[in-house]
């Protein structure tokens, strides 16, 4: 079923087209089945065969017809919640965890997509997180300074550079 651009937008007009697909027929014998083909579970699915499991995938729409694929292609390091707050809530050592992990997830997809040769169009350059009016600046300003204490490699980018 090819995806509609009503539900996916731009992507849906302009991604390429889906690797071609087809329903189970017949009786099929695996080490684990994945219910999903989003990135959740064709991760799942990679990492299992990866390691030896014989997998298969199942979903009821093509790959990447759900949440995944309405994404709008872009790779993230965090949440939109505040990096200090993450450890208050799960407690410092989930709490580090869980951001150690965030922060090293673009790395991650990009490895996977070399490593692989995926052809998907993956371009590493940043993502820009944009602020509408004083009270949506200070937030970014916060967000800034609590990630740029952690080490992260991010700038702070005035409308001008923005805009470039």
């Amino acid at each position: 079923m090819p995806v509609a651009a009503e539900s996916h937008g731009l992507w849906g007009k302009s991604a390429p087209t889906a690797p071609v697909t087809t329903a189970l027929s017949g009786n099929l014998r695996v080490d684990v089945a994945v219910i999903g083909a989003g990135f959740t579970g064709l991760s799942a699915a990679l990492h299992l065969a990866e390691s030896g499991s014989k997998v298969a995938v199942l979903d009821t729409e093509e790959i990447g017809f759900g949440g995944s694929g309405r994404n709008v292609g872009l790779v993230n390091a965090g949440l939109w919640v505040m990096p200090s707050e993450i450890p208050k809530v799960l407690g410092a050592e989930y709490g580090e965890r869980l951001l150690s992990i965030l922060g090293d997830a673009p790395q991650e997809v990009y490895g996977l997509v070399s490593k692989h040769g995926m052809d998907c169009e993956a371009m590493h350059v940043g993502t820009l997180h944009c602020a509408v009016g004083d009270a949506g600046l200070r937030d970014i300003e916060a967000r800034y300074a609590e990630w740029r204490a952690r080490g992260a490699p991010v700038e702070l980018l005035d409308q001008a550079a923005a805009a470039r």
